[in-house]
């Protein structure tokens, strides 16, 4: 249920397996205001996090948390899931399983250090890896099936090639300010592209668009 340990300031780790649960799910502001923790894991019984967490996430005022892993029953990463999250020295955040949807703000403002995630016909929605400075590197954009608006904006560490062979739709300033990207393709699957999708990618030297 909703805010099932808020407020518990000295709680410094939690570990949720749900295995032993008939259906296990990750409650709303689950860990509003636990500002010590620090290490939190879901285990492959938590069947889902919370879809859509208003400007709450679950990790809500946990300025001390460095590291977060979530197990092969969860698909989908809400919005707002890390929002403002982290600790000074950095955040890791790994996912087990394949995900199909990356909720707008899901990890915006957050101090995430390194992130492990894999990505199956994903949408990513608006802001989710907005200013974002964790190594991007295990995006694989082939996965990608839309981009929202201002996704990957201001992340300096989406490099390389970026191959959007599925993607439906590009938004409004999606890609804005990423100087690590070197060449764009897109395929036919792809029937909207938005303002400043690419503005001020410096480093983008060739863009295919089909």
């Amino acid at each position: 249920y909703w805010s099932a340990f808020a407020g518990c300031t000295s709680l410094t780790d939690a570990e949720i397996d749900g295995t032993n649960l008939d259906l296990c799910y990750v409650s709303y502001y689950m860990f509003d205001g636990c500002a010590n923790l620090r290490r939190v894991s879901f285990g492959d019984g938590v069947a889902r996090l919370p879809i859509y967490t208003n400007t709450k996430g679950v990790f809500n005022g946990c300025g001390n948390l460095r590291e977060v892993t979530v197990g092969r029953g969860v698909v989908e990463v809400p919005g707002h899931f890390l929002y403002g999250c982290g600790s000074e020295e950095g955040l890791s955040v790994s996912f087990a399983g394949s995900i199909g949807r990356i909720g707008d703000l899901a990890f915006n403002n957050s101090k995430i250090s390194s992130v492990s995630i894999s990505l199956s016909n994903c949408a990513v929605e608006a802001s989710a890896f907005k200013d974002c400075q964790a190594d991007l590197g295990c995006i694989d954009f082939r996965e990608v099936a839309s981009v929202g608006n201002y996704a990957f904006q201001n992340c300096t560490n989406v490099k390389g090639d970026i191959d959007l062979v599925i993607a439906t739709s590009i938004g409004t300033s999606a890609f804005q300010g990423c100087t690590g990207i070197s060449s764009v393709r897109t395929t036919s699957s792809l029937t909207s592209l938005y303002w400043s999708a690419f503005a001020g990618c410096t480093s983008l030297t060739d863009a295919e668009i089909d």
